[in-house]
């Protein structure tokens, strides 16, 4: 029942998720279970069966170890504290689902993104220096998220999902 109930409510997540990450032993477990759930549902998901067709990913390949971490932009302190960093960061591609579930739930404004543990370790390290130009520039959320997408895309990640809130400028139900 609890199986049930998770892919129910997060197909959506699961199909961004196997569209913009590699394709992980346990992320192709959890795409062939929630494709065998569709199709008992008599609703059978075309993106989740077409992931299925993707290699995955070998495990002597750094991007076995994907890891997923999201932060948010708050815009209740100060400019050089505005980054809220998800921590830890999580190889599970069910609390990758559940996280970018969150970011999309929340509407605040902030990216879910994925790497290896050290691409993450670096790029994280560069949060306070990126905090910190963009309150020096006085950058608007827009480019900030824009320049932090970029940032961590510079440093091998992939950004699984990014959206700038409503309150900032964005756009309601944008995907």
């Amino acid at each position: 029942m609890l199986r049930e109930y998770r892919f129910e409510s997060m197909l959506n997540e699961l199909e961004i998720l196997l569209e913009k990450t590699p394709m992980t032993a346990k992320l192709r477990e959890l795409a062939e279970e929630a494709d065998f759930y569709s199709i008992i549902r008599h609703n059978p998901r075309k993106r989740i069966e077409a992931s299925l067709k993707k290699a995955v990913v070998a495990s002597t390949d750094p991007w076995s170890d994907v890891m997923y971490q999201s932060l948010y932009l708050s815009s209740d302190g100060h400019p050089e504290d505005r980054i809220r960093l998800q921590e830890p960061a999580t190889p599970d591609p069910t609390v990758g689902m559940m996280v970018l579930k969150a970011a999309r739930l929340q509407g605040e404004s902030g990216m879910v993104f994925c790497g290896t543990e050290s691409q993450l370790k670096t790029f994280i390290a560069k949060l306070p220096e990126f905090e910190r130009k963009g309150a020096e520039a006085d950058l608007n959320e827009k480019d900030f998220l824009d320049c932090l997408v970029e940032a961590a895309e510079a440093e091998g990640l992939r950004v699984v999902f990014h959206r700038l809130s409503i309150e900032h400028g964005g756009e309601e139900g944008e995907e």
